[in-house]
């Protein structure tokens, strides 16, 4: 069985006119997208994101449990705000 030996994190950078500056790491596209739209909506400043992976060996055993577990559970909202949207479509 292959086991992956990097994790992919998103980094949201903003940009308040000084040139860009790393904000903060989430650890699913779900949470940079919402943390993207937060910070787009309170500083009204140019925002992005970007994709890298971290090697495994920068996380110790326990916060890689908690950021697969967070993962699961974002992708579980992620999946009911589809259902949900397309139970409004349907009605």
């Amino acid at each position: 069985m292959y086991l992956r030996k990097t994790l992919d994190t998103w980094e949201i950078w903003t940009n308040y006119g000084f040139g860009w500056e790393h904000e903060c790491t989430e650890f699913n596209c779900h949470d940079a997208g919402d943390r993207k739209r937060e910070y787009y909506a309170n500083a009204q400043c140019e925002v992005k994101t970007k994709r890298k992976r971290e090697p495994l060996t920068n996380f110790t055993t326990e916060q890689l449990a908690e950021i697969r577990e967070n993962n699961r559970k974002a992708t579980r909202r992620w999946l009911d705000r589809i259902k949900a949207n397309r139970a409004k479509k349907v009605a």
